[in-house]
C-alpha cells in the first residue's frame, strides 16, 4: 500500500468522525434543545465529542492537503473547468467552518455566558457546519468519481 492510499484511509476515517458527529448533533440533539430549551445534554455531548472532533478535523485537513497537493498544484485549485476547483471548494468549506467556529465562540457562547439562550443561533450554526461537512464529503467523492 502506498503513502497516498494510507493518507486517503486516514482522511476518510477522520472525516467520518467530523461529519458523523455533526449529523448526530443536528438530528439527535438540536430538535430536543429547540423543543425544551435545555442545553445541558448537548453541552455534555459536546464536552466528549469536541475532544475527538477537533483532532479529527485537523487530521482530515492535514491529510486532505497532502493528497490535494499531490493531486493538483494549489495554483489550479480555483480554476473552473477542471476537477481541481473541487479542492478550492474544500478550502473554502474549511475557512467557512473556521469562521463559524470563531463566531460561535465569540458571539453565541458569549450570549450563553450572559444567561441568554441563543438557541436559534446555535441551531443555525449546527445546520451550517453540518451542511459544510457533508459538502466536504461530496466534493471529495466528486474528485474521485464525478
Amino acid at each position: 500500500m502506498d503513502t497516498y492510499s494510507i493518507m486517503q484511509l486516514i482522511h476518510i476515517l477522520a472525516a467520518s468522525i467530523w461529519i458523523g458527529g455533526h449529523i448526530v448533533i443536528l438530528l439527535g440533539y438540536i430538535p430536543r434543545v429547540l423543543r425544551t430549551g435545555q442545553m445541558k445534554p448537548l453541552k455534555e455531548f459536546e464536552e466528549v465529542y469536541e475532544k475527538i472532533a477537533l483532532p479529527s478535523l485537523l487530521v482530515a485537513v492535514a491529510t486532505g492537503l497532502y493528497m490535494g497537493i499531490k493531486w493538483s498544484p494549489v495554483s489550479e485549485w480555483f480554476t473552473l473547468g477542471t476537477k481541481s476547483w473541487l479542492l478550492g471548494t474544500k478550502a473554502v468549506f474549511f475557512f467557512s467552518t473556521i469562521l463559524l467556529a470563531v463566531d460561535a465562540r465569540l458571539r453565541v457562547m458569549k450570549k450563553a455566558s450572559r444567561g441568554e439562550k441563543p438557541l436559534l443561533d446555535l441551531a443555525l450554526h449546527v445546520v451550517a457546519v453540518t451542511i459544510i461537512a457533508v459538502g466536504f464529503a461530496v466534493a471529495g467523492w466528486a474528485l474521485r468519481y464525478a
